[in-house]
């Protein structure tokens, strides 16, 4: 993932930070996710940031949200691979092994985006 003050376009500002927290986060795990490293990669100000974002937490939590994206879509990689048809038990047995495989291959390719993914909170109500 490239993040830069090119990747930034007006209008867009909350996204561009939280790519560019996942980007951090991808370099330096959940510490170096920090308003100010964010807004420097996007090529804003911190106070800019601090319009969409209310504290290092909230920005954070963004981050976290897309790192689980990230995590998903790497066990959906392998899950896709799994046959459709034949032995039920079977097929549930290779669905659970190709969604740890997914898992596993995410937390060693990417282990500051799956530090991420397991810091803060858990949001309230179930969500996410």
């Amino acid at each position: 993932m490239t993040t830069s003050k090119r990747s930034y376009h007006h209008g867009d500002l909350r996204n561009a930070l939280a790519r560019a927290a996942a980007h951090l986060a991808a370099t330096g795990g959940p510490d170096a996710v920090t308003i100010r490293g964010a807004a420097r990669e996007v090529g804003v100000t911190p106070t800019a940031a601090y319009r969409h974002f209310e504290n290092q937490a909230d920005l954070l939590e963004a981050a976290r949200s897309l790192a689980m994206d990230g995590m998903v879509a790497a066990m959906a990689d392998y899950l896709a691979e799994v046959p459709t048809d034949g032995d039920p038990v079977a097929l549930a047995l290779e669905r659970l092994r190709s969604t740890g495989r997914g898992y596993i291959r995410f937390a060693i390719e990417e282990p500051g985006v799956f530090r991420t993914c397991f810091t803060g909170g858990l949001r309230e109500g179930g969500e996410g």
